[in-house]
């Protein structure tokens, strides 16, 4: 099964760099007063290739794109990947550059504007073995909205460790502490200090995570990163996981709950390997006891869409 779709809204992009030069200048978003929105008149399911199907991987592939004033689709960007080594990106791409719009307008003007589209690669039939699946965190994909947004709007913080600088991409308010002793190398929060991200002291690399894991694998990294990650005061539960790949890197993450005596969060773990080095982020809202359920429910959505904007933001660069 092969599916497609397209998303048109506006809130965040998840990756805007300073000296990254998307989204272009002109592209515009459909929330802007005046503007009517394109509409797919004419979309194409993007090939599988043999490899893909011999490594039985499937999940999805979200893509940025520009729809030109004539309809047609312009500059893509990926935004998550779903396979870099058997071609599965490359037929994402293809295949979005064949969708054909009506154009956005403004003011009764065409205008270039800025869409998402969702390719799904899905296995049939009865499997001789599980499929691996590259997908974000379900919330993630609900999040997601592109919109273009002011540089200005962002900063970047630079942690260095031998053998590893990590670049992070963040809102210009948000603060930043680093723990030259603790199991918490930087950790950004912002200003209600409700949501925070946390770069763990990185670790020698049992294994570099280039190919996907499957499930075994990943029940034994979740007790190792229990073991690892979870405060002596607080309590901790992993839930959902799985894998997807930020650019052409392979995360993988799990759902992380902690109760202390105090309060609680919520919110997503990921790791990853850069050379010799294992890599683990914590994206993570808190909240206390009395919250209700439907206040945990916003507060999730929120972090959903600050997670989404903010792990792709991430850049490793491995030293000898």
């Amino acid at each position: 099964m092969l599916t497609g779709f397209v998303t048109l809204a506006a809130q965040s992009t998840p990756r805007i760099l300073r000296r990254d030069p998307w989204p272009p200048a002109d592209a515009i978003s459909i929330d802007d007063n005046g503007v009517t929105p394109p509409k797919p008149i004419e979309t194409f399911k993007p090939r599988y290739t043999a490899a893909a199907m011999r490594a039985r991987i499937q999940g999805s592939a979200l893509l940025e794109c520009v729809v030109e004033r004539d309809g047609s689709v312009g500059p893509i960007r990926l935004i998550y990947s779903i396979d870099p080594v058997n071609g599965l990106d490359e037929e994402a791409v293809n295949a979005a550059r064949r969708w054909r719009f009506t154009p956005g307008t403004r003011n009764g003007e065409a205008v270039r504007v800025l869409v998402s589209i969702e390719l799904s690669f899905g296995l049939g039939g009865a499997p001789r073995r599980s499929p691996v699946k590259i997908l974000p965190p379900e919330a993630w994909r609900r999040a997601f909205r592109p919109t273009p947004r002011s540089a200005a709007e962002w900063t970047e913080s630079i942690a260095d460790e031998p053998g590893l600088k990590i670049r992070i991409a963040h809102p210009s308010d948000w603060t930043q502490s680093f723990d030259s002793t603790g199991v918490e190398w930087l950790v950004l929060r912002n200003p209600s200090g409700t949501q925070r991200l946390s770069v763990t002291r990185t670790r020698p690399a049992t294994n570099p995570l280039n190919e996907p894991l499957q499930g075994r694998q990943l029940d034994s990294l979740a007790e190792a990163l229990k073991k690892t990650m979870a405060p002596r005061t607080a309590e901790t539960t992993l839930g959902a996981r799985g894998q997807v790949r930020l650019g052409t890197r392979l995360w993988i993450w799990f759902e992380r709950s902690l109760r202390s005596s105090t309060n609680d969060a919520r919110g997503w773990v990921f790791t990853t390997t850069a050379g010799t080095r294992q890599v683990t982020v914590s994206c993570e809202t808190i909240f206390d006891r009395k919250s209700s359920p439907s206040d945990i429910d916003a507060a999730m959505r929120d972090l959903a869409l600050t997670c989404s904007r903010l792990l792709p933001g991430i850049e490793l660069e491995a030293r000898d």
